[in-house]
């Protein structure tokens, strides 16, 4: 088709269909894309692509959607996903053995001497047995509950400690926080196939996981190389939790591209993190150890934005569809602010006029006031409602059943049952009648239908402002389209455009 002079293809127009289209339906005709391309046009015509708002709201999509391609791009398309052979390799290899352990404390060298005497002099080797022999030398060893770790999971000083100890009860003496300690290897196991079957996720999710984390590392380390990162790291190993010494207090300690952090702006925005986590400070962690962490994360994130742009992935296929129609639809969005915006304005007088047309849908559930007795007594039942039918006012002939008298019922009639419903529509204000139910007989004096009330006009104008906003807005929208095709030379193809329907159609 030609719009203008300008020509779009088919592509063009799978290309737009494929961000446009909601749902299966497919389209009737290509005016809705006609309609687009015309608004487009119109806003670039008055520049408001030079909109700070419009800019603003293209650089955050571009960004956003940037980011996630250098991330496929970069590391999930070059993510191996692992066989069923290697699975079992990693098995056998990080969550194999099973161990069963638990940790023996002694308070002193002399108690674990004590113990190890002990042990070399007993034939049936029994822990428990060992220290209560033992009450004055080993009274205040500790003895741990038993626990099961896999080999990937042991801290590496524990794994060195017991590794190729399957045969032995016991790993060499080890000092931790001013005690010693020995680790008894109560069992292991090698597996077996229905544990494997158990971790398999788990395995499969480390082994993509370790993968990612190598291949991010990997891009982080071109990118530094890429765009020169230079640190000052004798400056930044001076920085403490007190602060920085004045003679580096304005020196950048980090810069690459147009970024640049003084050791005094590091200072400060570590030292906000790591008071930020109180749980940093409780479990030990160094400060300076935080203060590595805030650079890498400055240099991750610059590093990755800057490179996302600077691959351009939208001038390129896939992307460049996505990008080209966020962008065309952007700036409709800001010729209707333009153009139409500043005209959906709703009067009270328009609000109450819809409200008043359309009142009956805000009404409240019908009211009905009725006097209701029951029985369960067929015989009974029979008897009263045939004074009913004599004429026998209905407080009369059913005192019986209400001999404390009657108290008018007033609720809405949805609230009965089908069959009720049914027989109170056809009675006449003051008319009786008997209705059969499960449960028993119902006796129904109709007295009268209250007044019907309506949801006041306070609680849905808000309802007609948005409604009545709507309808303007198609409105001056429509005019607006009209106004621009009258303007416009606009030519369809059929032939293209019954190609078109084709290719979608598959």
């Amino acid at each position: 088709m030609t719009v203008n002079s300008v020509e779009y293809r088919t592509q063009d127009y799978l290309d737009w269909w494929q961000e446009w289209r909601e749902g299966p339906d497919l389209p009737e005709s290509p005016e809705e894309y006609i309609d687009w391309l015309l608004l487009s046009t119109e806003a670039k015509q008055m520049q408001l692509q030079d909109q700070p708002l419009y800019k603003k709201k293209v650089e955050v999509f571009l960004k956003v959607r940037a980011l996630m391609l250098l991330k496929q791009e970069s590391v999930s398309d070059k993510t191996q996903w692992p066989d069923e052979e290697r699975l079992r390799q990693i098995y056998q290899t990080d969550y194999t053995p099973i161990w069963q352990l638990r940790t023996v404390t002694f308070q002193d060298r002399l108690q674990l001497d004590a113990f190890m005497a002990q042990l070399q002099n007993t034939d049936e080797v029994d822990t428990e047995t060992i220290i209560a022999e033992l009450p004055e030398q080993l009274g205040n060893a500790v003895l741990s509950s038993p626990v099961s770790e896999r080999q990937a999971k042991l801290p590496q000083e524990i794994s060195t400690l017991i590794k190729d100890k399957k045969d032995q009860q016991y790993s060499s003496p080890y000092l931790w926080n001013n005690t010693w300690q020995i680790i008894e290897i109560i069992g292991f196991s090698e597996g077996s196939d229905e544990d494997f079957t158990a971790q398999r996720d788990a395995i499969h999710h480390h082994y993509i996981k370790k993968q990612q984390s190598r291949l991010t590392a990997e891009l982080l380390k071109e990118l530094i190389e890429k765009y020169q990162v230079e640190i000052d790291e004798n400056i930044i190993n001076s920085i403490t939790y007190d602060g920085v010494a004045s003679e580096y207090a304005d020196q950048i300690v980090l810069s690459f591209l147009s970024y640049k952090i003084t050791a005094t702006e590091l200072h400060r925005v570590a030292l906000k993190q790591y008071q930020s986590f109180s749980g940093y400070e409780a479990n030990g962690v160094q400060f300076e150890k935080v203060i590595v962490r805030v650079l890498n994360d400055i240099i991750s994130q610059n590093l990755t934005n800057a490179e996302a742009l600077d691959r351009h992935y939208e001038l390129k296929r896939p992307f460049k569809p996505t990008y080209d129609f966020y962008c065309n639809n952007r700036l409709i969005k800001e010729l209707e602010r333009k153009l139409i915006a500043p005209y959906l304005i709703v009067s009270e007088q328009e609000q109450r006029a819809a409200y008043q047309q359309r009142k009956k849908e805000f009404a409240e559930p019908e009211l009905i006031k009725i006097l209701r007795v029951e029985t369960s007594d067929p015989d009974l039942a029979l008897r009263l409602n045939e004074k009913l039918r004599q004429g026998v006012p209905f407080k009369t002939a059913l005192l019986p059943l209400s001999p404390n008298g009657f108290n008018p019922e007033i609720q809405p009639l949805e609230n009965y049952s089908a069959s009720i419903q049914q027989r109170i529509s056809s009675l006449a204000p003051g008319k009786s009648t008997m209705v059969e139910e499960d449960e028993g007989y119902v006796f129904i004096h109709f007295i009268q239908s209250e007044h019907q009330q309506f949801v006041s006009f306070d609680k849905v104008k808000d309802i007609f402002a948005s409604q009545l906003k709507q309808q303007k807005f198609s409105q001056l929208r429509q005019d607006l389209i009209q106004k621009l095709r009258k303007l416009s030379t606009i030519e369809v193809n059929q032939q293209q455009w019954q190609r078109c329907l084709d290719q979608l159609k598959g």
